[in-house]
């Protein structure tokens, strides 16, 4: 894309800003309906493909390759503190620059971070990244450093996405990423808990992926149970193509990939955060610090031990079936199994299934379910 002339582009882009400082808007007031046409469009349907002329897609569009794919709705959650935001922030500045992440190729392109707990932590965690990573400097990464309403659909999604149109000229370049930081502060007055609301949510969230094209990375909080998902109501996890899970308060943290619609998931990604000074402060004159990511090796998972003589039979079942080589078996394949050979009821096996899945030793993933850790030979 060839950048447009920058004295316009920013006018452009101002223009679409300035929708957001009305404070009618932040306070969650919608603005006036558009005008209903007189005449209703025709939709249009795509035409049907049947099955005689299907071919395999070999090679599916990725922002980071095996982890996020291209227009994707991607999840990271977490408990307070626990560095999802950091993680967060340093994959999205490897996307801007077209860094590879994790020795992962990636798809450079604009991110735009949409920093609605406030402005002053992102500022601070970009200055570090500026100070100590040289290579993040001129990246086409953009902050809008306030909330939005992303639960009513004419409030502020149609607004947000011009300004990233405008933004897309003024970088000269195709926007990538969306970040949404965090869902709780862009669903005003909304209930996550409620279907109604998180599904009015998502559709917003659709309607940004379609009409830009890029993946878009809602930052959440974890659930009671943080292996069950982020806080809130399901439909967000259906939602969801990939989602990450952040845990750690201290030392070295871990990404774990609970989700994945259409890739592998079980990765684990370990990462420490290194403190950085970015400043000094004029009235005290006390360092200003923030962190940066540095790889780390992922701590060893600490598992329950299974629960019961079916949990046990049901692991060893897995065990002898990933060294005869089926390492992915199908959930109902799995239960089938179990009945057979051990002579469990079907709805006892699945129960046992998501027992052992919540204690950590199975996973989903595409084609079925897999040990998360390989047997002892």
């Amino acid at each position: 894309m060839r950048p447009a002339d920058p004295l316009k582009a920013q006018a452009r882009l101002d223009k679409f800003v300035d929708q957001f400082d009305h404070a009618e808007l932040l306070n969650g007031a919608s603005p006036p309906p558009p005008k209903t046409p007189s005449l209703r469009p025709r939709r249009v349907l795509v035409p049907l493909v049947w099955l005689s002329d299907v071919a395999p897609v070999l090679s599916q569009a990725y922002v980071v390759r095996g982890l996020i794919g291209s227009g994707s709705a991607v999840v990271i959650y977490g408990d307070s503190n626990s560095g999802k935001t950091f993680f967060a922030l340093d994959l999205c500045l490897h996307i801007a620059c077209g860094q590879p992440w994790r020795d992962q190729r990636v798809q450079a392109g604009l991110v735009v971070y949409v920093a609605a707990e406030g402005g002053h932590g992102i500022r601070n965690r970009l200055a570090a990244y500026r100070q100590q990573a040289p290579w993040t400097r001129g990246a086409p990464f953009a902050v809008l450093p306030q909330t939005v309403d992303l639960l009513k659909p004419t409030a502020d999604t149609g607004p947000l996405i011009e300004m990233i149109r405008a933004a897309e000229e003024t970088a000269g370049a195709k926007v990538a990423v969306v970040v949404l930081d965090t869902l709780a502060r862009v669903m005003t007055g909304g209930n996550e808990n409620a279907s109604e609301d998180m599904s009015a949510f998502i559709a917003n969230v659709d309607r940004i992926r379609a009409e830009t094209g890029a993946a878009v990375i809602i930052i959440h909080h974890a659930g009671k149970d943080a292996t069950k998902g982020a806080r809130g109501h399901s439909s967000l996890r259906a939602a969801a193509d990939t989602e990450i899970l952040v845990e750690g308060l201290e030392g070295t943290r871990t990404a774990s990939v609970q989700k994945q619609r259409d890739l592998p998931s079980g990765q684990r990604y370990g990462f420490d955060l290194v403190s950085v000074e970015v400043g000094i402060d004029p009235e005290d004159g006390a360092a200003v610090t923030s962190c940066i990511v540095a790889v780390a090796d992922a701590p060893p998972k600490t598992l329950k031990g299974p629960s019961g003589p079916r949990q046990k039979d049901l692991l060893r079942l897995m065990e002898s079936e990933t060294k005869a080589g089926n390492a992915i078996i199908p959930r109902g394949k799995l239960a089938k199994l179990a009945t057979d050979r051990l002579g469990m009821p079907r709805s006892s096996a699945n129960t046992a299934l998501d027992q052992l899945a919540d204690r950590g030793y199975i996973i989903a993933t595409v084609g079925g379910m897999k040990l998360t850790e390989a047997p002892t030979p």
